[in-house]
């Protein structure tokens, strides 16, 4: 009779150990991920003339929506980028102008140039490759959350940057002209040569 009562309860204990869960509360594990490319640690250096950002999007819901912003932090670094090189470019030419640091004497004209460029610089961000991670997290309730860690290698030509840097500074040039601004103009004319590298 006692032999009829130790096969059940082991029965039960090997059924309770089946079902119990695998993962504790906030612990978190991979689904899914492919071979993780290189450039996920190191970003690629400039190499015949193109530039290359990594985006990083970490705990994204979906998929496509953290591919997106992705993007959009690889076209933030490159804002960045562009506004320390064209700074740097700006006080060379200011210095060869021989424009003081008071901005009254160039007016609102090379304001938003960085900003422009900016804008139309990413536009001409290429992707090259994207790489992404499913996770899941065991939450408080004991339901798993699944998200996704994303990133994108994207590129853009040095070319791209000078073309586009050009035709900017040419629209605010032709505004400085017909502000009759003659400090902007010159300034902004020395910026360019800078941009292009003459």
């Amino acid at each position: 009779m006692r032999k009829f009562v130790f096969i059940p309860v082991m029965l039960g204990f090997l059924w309770g150990c089946a079902h119990a869960p695998k993962h504790m509360r906030g612990e978190e594990w991979i689904l899914s991920q492919s071979k993780k490319p290189s450039w996920l640690t190191k970003v690629p250096p400039t190499k015949n003339g193109i530039m290359y950002f990594v985006g990083r999007k970490s705990r994204a819901v979906q998929e496509e929506a953290g591919l997106t912003d992705a993007r959009e932090d690889a076209a933030r670094q490159l804002a960045e980028m562009i506004t320390q090189k064209m700074n740097v470019d700006y006080e060379k030419a200011r210095y060869e102008v021989g424009i003081p640091l008071t901005p009254e004497d160039i007016g609102s004209v090379t304001k938003d140039l960085v900003i422009a460029f900016s804008k139309a610089l990413v536009q001409g961000m290429k992707d090259i490759e994207t790489y992404t991670e499913k996770w899941a997290r065991m939450g408080e309730n004991g339901v798993v959350q699944n998200f996704y860690n994303c990133y994108v290698l994207r590129s853009v030509s040095e070319d791209t940057y000078k073309r586009l840097a050009t035709q900017e500074i040419d629209k605010k040039i032709e505004q400085a002209r017909k502000e009759k601004n003659e400090k902007a103009e010159k300034l902004l004319e020395e910026f360019r040569k800078e941009i292009k590298g003459e």
